[in-house]
Order: structure tokens, then sequence, then C-alpha cells
């Protein structure tokens, strides 16, 4: 008998499960899952509560980003496995709790692994984001592009360790880390950059997750010199006290960015003046959004504050190159449609998250304290 009943209540939580699933998918807010306690605890609870959604972002993935990589399949196991080494060589816990996510899910940890070093590669073309920074006011926030398909698997997370130590922030399904601030005031955004070259350090997003696991700035730069080399992105790092850490990665080297006229900008193209080796990219787009971001933000200068974040990143001056898109498809192959997946704006004094899903401009941002 309890036997039966055992897996009676599983398939009410499963038929529950389904009918949430679509719901979610028209709702104007992401998923919320909590992960509570250590590195397996937290794996065993996000496979558990994310099976589906993990499973769909690597179908989605395998079959449409991975395989532009050139890899065969073998070859994506293998550098995968390879991945995870790299992984637990900079944090044991990290291993942990991808292997208990990855049981949970009935993935294979090299899987999400992969997952977590799709950045590295995934070569699809993509407006990708636009991110601020408010030195006067301590705001992080940006608008993270990427494809239409991904808000299925797309979630707001709150993690919180043993120790007290506690992250909100948004990821995909599987994913150790993606955007987010944590209880010790720091904030986190990134931007994806091209530079080719070999990955011989960590994936990007297990760095990301490094940086929000951290209680203060000098923690994070320590992280970030053991995390090896081959990422290429911008990472925007920021504390309650105006300090920051705004590095642009590439070709093995770390190029540090300072605010201008008390703001930092930035989209999907090198800026900093000593990185004008890196490879040339048809970047219109992203050349076009961050004039669009500097005159938004030159036009507020006297009040850089959270309303002006959020009228910048919302596209409230009506300008002729968007910060906000509306999904459509990509040109040539990658033809899936893209845009604006989640605005994101942090007020790291008042400990606020504040998170809107989709492309529309309304201000309908749900908010979490943290």
């Amino acid at each position: 008998q309890p036997r039966i009943k055992k897996a009676s209540e599983k398939m009410a939580i499963f038929f529950f499960f389904e009918l949430s699933i679509e719901e979610i998918k028209m709702s104007k807010k992401f998923r919320h899952i909590e992960l509570r306690g250590d590195a397996r605890q937290r794996g065993e609870q996000h496979g558990e509560a994310l099976r589906e959604e993990i499973h769909r972002a690597w179908a989605w993935y395998d079959g449409k980003l991975f395989t532009g990589s050139g890899m065969s399949n073998d070859e994506l196991e293998s550098f995968g496995e390879k991945m995870l080494e790299r992984i637990e060589n900079f944090n044991p816990d990290y291993r942990v709790e991808i292997d208990a996510t990855a049981r949970a899910a009935g993935m294979k940890p090299w899987q999400l692994s992969v997952l977590n070093s799709r950045t590295e590669l995934a070569n699809a073309p993509s407006k990708e984001c636009t991110t601020l920074y408010f030195q006067k006011h301590c705001l992080v926030g940006q608008n993270w592009d990427w494809f239409e398909d991904a808000l299925d698997w797309t979630v707001t997370c709150d993690l919180e360790r043993p120790d007290g130590h506690r992250i909100v922030m948004l990821c995909e399904a599987g994913t150790l880390a993606k955007i987010g601030m944590n209880n010790c005031g720091l904030g986190l955004s990134l931007n994806f950059l091209e530079w080719p070259n070999a990955v011989e350090g960590v994936p990007v997003h297990v760095l990301l997750r490094a940086f929000l696991d951290s209680k203060d700035i000098g923690e994070a730069k320590a992280a970030l010199a053991r995390a090896g080399h081959g990422q290429a992105s911008h990472l925007l790092l920021a504390d309650t006290d105006g300090n920051h850490l705004s590095v642009e990665l590439g070709n093995g080297r770390v190029f540090e960015l300072q605010p201008q006229n008390g703001f930092i900008a930035h989209t999907n193209h090198y800026i900093s003046a000593d990185a004008k080796a890196a490879p040339h990219v048809d970047g219109a787009n992203s050349r076009g959004r961050l004039k669009t971001a500097l005159r938004g933000c030159a036009r507020r200068h006297q009040k850089l504050d959270i309303d002006a974040m959020m009228s910048i990143l919302l596209d409230e001056d009506h300008v002729d190159t968007p910060l906000c898109c509306p999904f459509e498809p990509l040109p040539e192959v990658f033809n899936f449609p893209e845009g604006t997946t989640a605005t994101l704006v942090m007020d790291l004094p008042g400990r606020k998250f504040h998170v809107k899903k989709g492309p529309d401009r309304e201000r309908d941002f749900e908010v979490f304290n943290v």
C-alpha cells in the first residue's frame, strides 16, 4: 500500500507539473525556484525542479547551436568531460552541484558541463546584451537578448548556502549562474564578446557563479586570476560603496574599464583602447545600441537613478536603434526568433533585484529582496 500511494503521489505531481509548465510559458513572470543546503542538496533540488526545462534546453542547444561548433558527438562529450575536470579543480563544490543536478534530471554530467560552456561553443550571430552601471547610486542593469525559445527554460533562482550567503539571479536551467546579485551587496552583469581563442580555463558561466559566490570584489578578482584563459565576455561587478570591476576578457588578456561621467555602458564589442587587436566583427547593431545607451545616459547625467536606468533599457525615448528588441528571426541560417528575453535592474544599496520577462516596454518588473 505505501508503495502504491507513493507512486500515485508522484503521478499527481507529474500531471500538475505538466500543467504548470504550460501556464509558465504564458506567464509574464519567469518560473522561480529556491535552492537550499550544501552543493549536493542544491543540485538535487535544481535537477528535480527543472528536469523538463533542462532536457528542453539540451535538445535545443544540441540540435541548433552545438552542431555549428563543428564537433562530433564524441568530441562534444570529450569537451564536456575536460570542462568538468577544470570546474572541479576550480571549485570542487561546483562539480558536486553539477553531478547532483545531472543525476536528478536524468542527464549526464558532461552534458550539463557543455550547457555551462555554451558561450564558448555557440558561434551564432545575436544582438545579445546591453549593460549599464551608475556609480553614484550603485545600480547595475542590463537587457539580456537571446533566442525566444530560451523563455521556456530560463528561471529566477534564489540560492542560499549553509553559511547564509544568498544569491538571487536569472539563469538557464542546468547552469550554475548568469546575471544576479548577492546579499553582500554585489551585482553582476555580462555581455557576450567575440575573440576566437582556445579555451584554456573554466567556462564564463562558471566564472559568473564564482563572482556571485564572492563576498567582495577582492574575492572576485582572486577567482578571475585563477579561472584560466579563453573566455570572451565583458563582466561587470559592483558593490554598495561605488567600487566596481568592469573587465573585457579576450585572447587570454583582461582589459579593465572605468566609468566616464559616472557611468559605464557596454554592448557586444570591445571598447577598451587596449583591445585594438580584437578581431573586427559585424557589430553595427552593437555599436548602434552603445550610442543609444550613451545618449540616454548623457541626457540624464544629473540624475542617473533607478528610474533613469529603467527608462533607458526600456527605450522610453523612442530611439532609432532600440535596446529593448522584439523577437524577430535572425538572418542567414540562424533564423529562429531573437530579442530581449529579460530586463534586469539591481539596486545594490536597497538589496532589490528587479526582473522583467520578455521584450515589451511596460514597467511590470517583479522585485526580489536580497
